[in-house]
């Protein structure tokens, strides 16, 4: 894919709509897939807190996937699409959930993250997660260990 490495995105919360954009990304940029319905209940989810960067023709090139409960956000899934990584954008959207799940009384943000994913885990230390505990074995189709990380929000 030809891209513009300085084409601006811009970010907004997921709609409905994007679902065939999402799952076309998520098939793209993962070897394990999340399945249509999987991706569709995300997007329903009351709790949601759901945002996509799209490019300046209106193309996903990334989204998160969140839900909040109580005081507290949980990060469920973030995908950037293969060319447009190490750009910020992850960055950008995880910033973006945050500040919104914040706002809204949020007080900590905890994800989960493959022990082998030392990209994912850099990304999320650069947004001001630390290591909180581990989960052996955690994902079933390789065993690895699923990192907890934690934000402490301030607002």
């Amino acid at each position: 894919m030809d891209t513009n490495p300085f084409e601006a995105v811009s970010l907004r919360l997921a709609a409905p709509d994007d679902l065939a954009s999402i799952a076309a990304l998520e098939s793209l940029a993962s070897d394990t897939p999340w399945s249509m319905a999987a991706l569709a209940e995300e997007l329903r989810r009351d709790s949601a807190i759901n945002a996509v960067a799209v490019d300046g023709q209106g193309v996903v090139r990334a989204f998160v996937f969140s839900a909040a409960a109580s005081d507290e956000l949980s990060i469920h899934y973030v995908v950037t699409h293969p060319d447009f990584r190490r750009r910020g954008i992850a960055s950008m959207l995880i910033r973006a959930i945050v500040d919104i799940a914040v706002k809204s009384g949020a007080r900590s943000i905890f994800l989960e993250v493959r022990s082998k994913n030392r990209a994912a885990r850099a990304l999320y230390a650069a947004c001001g997660f630390f290591e909180q505990s581990v989960r052996k074995k955690y994902y079933a189709d390789d065993n690895d260990d699923a990192i907890v990380m934690t934000l402490r929000a301030r607002g």
